[in-house]
């Protein structure tokens, strides 16, 4: 196991810190992504990107959840987290792993069109808190996932309202998936989180440094008094500056023939996502980025994650 590894192996130690110093630089000035990294290396066991690539590894049915909607757009999703989920969804069912998408109810198309035909399902989920409590019953019945993994999905405050990151709520956007975690966990699914903000589901696990460092973390725009900070806590949280990012990290250190697959796919997956609205959230429509963060930049950043990774996890 990899992390059993990072204790007796110092080279193989390196290459998973060198793995997390390259997705956790601030590539679009946030000026978040020290203080909430920092924390997460401090309260669990080893480097993130490691972590998370050990639970990939283990996983056989795994289900996928994202989609983060933007209010300054008009309530469509945005890029970050959906492209992810998308290139990789796509290439582990071709390694023998059944994979399933969740995102909002009305948004399935938009997560066909990125995940394509090769066998990957995409499920929606109501915005209703009680239908979706049946709907992830029906899900967990039909699907039986063994690893769930939450990639910049909204995380509700201690008031189950949820924020992006200026503050405003968007309570009535999203479906309250991450309210599910606990029910997750109680039936043996390993919970999985990326995020890049505090915001978003997982982000639980770090909860008092959010709140230290985050522009929202104790107050917010609505004024429901919560702040942004997502209450729900995940098994293993990846902090990175681009939540993509942190998945392509625990790629790397997992399979890199994989994550070479995923570069070569990208391009193909972020036009077919920006056909359907799908929009970078701090460059706007027809910006072919993630958080301000051009393709070409992100495959050039996928080129030196694949440089320094020496060792990585293998499918036994």
């Amino acid at each position: 196991m990899f992390l059993s590894c990072l204790t007796a192996d110092v080279s193989v130690l390196e290459t998973a810190d060198s793995v997390d110093s390259v997705v956790t630089v601030d590539y679009n000035g946030r000026g978040a992504v020290s203080t909430l990294y920092n924390a997460a290396r401090k309260i669990q066991a080893g480097p993130l990107c490691a972590m998370a690539a050990e639970r990939l590894a283990r996983a056989r049915t795994l289900m996928f959840v994202t989609g983060f909607r933007t209010l300054r757009y008009g309530g469509v999703y945005e890029t970050d987290g959906l492209v992810s989920t998308c290139l990789l969804a796509r290439r582990l069912v071709e390694y023998g792993v059944d994979a399933v998408v969740v995102v909002d109810e009305g948004f399935e198309n938009v997560a066909r069109a990125g995940v394509g035909t090769g066998g990957v399902g995409v499920r929606g989920a109501p915005v209703s808190r009680e239908l979706c409590a049946s709907f992830i019953k029906s899900l967990l019945k039909e699907f039986g996932p063994d690893t769930a993994v939450f990639v910049e999905r909204p995380g509700a405050n201690r008031l189950n309202q949820y924020h992006n990151m200026y503050g405003e709520n968007i309570s009535a956007l999203h479906a309250p998936l991450d309210a599910y975690i606990p029910l997750l966990k109680e039936r043996g699914v390993s919970v999985v989180a990326f995020g890049d903000g505090g915001n978003e589901a997982g982000m639980g696990v770090i909860r008092e440094a959010v709140v230290g460092g985050a522009g929202f973390g104790t107050v917010c725009r609505c004024g429901c008094g919560g702040g942004i900070v997502a209450a729900t806590s995940a098994d293993v949280l990846v902090v990175s500056s681009v939540s993509d990012l942190g998945v392509y990290g625990a790629v790397a250190l997992y399979e890199p023939s994989i994550l070479r697959e995923v570069s070569e796919e990208a391009v193909e997956v972020v036009k077919a996502l920006l056909r359907f609205g799908v929009v970078d959230v701090l460059k706007g429509p027809g910006y072919a980025g993630v958080d301000g963060v051009g393709l070409e930049s992100i495959k050039s950043i996928i080129s030196i994650l694949l440089a320094v990774t020496r060792s990585g996890v293998r499918r036994q």
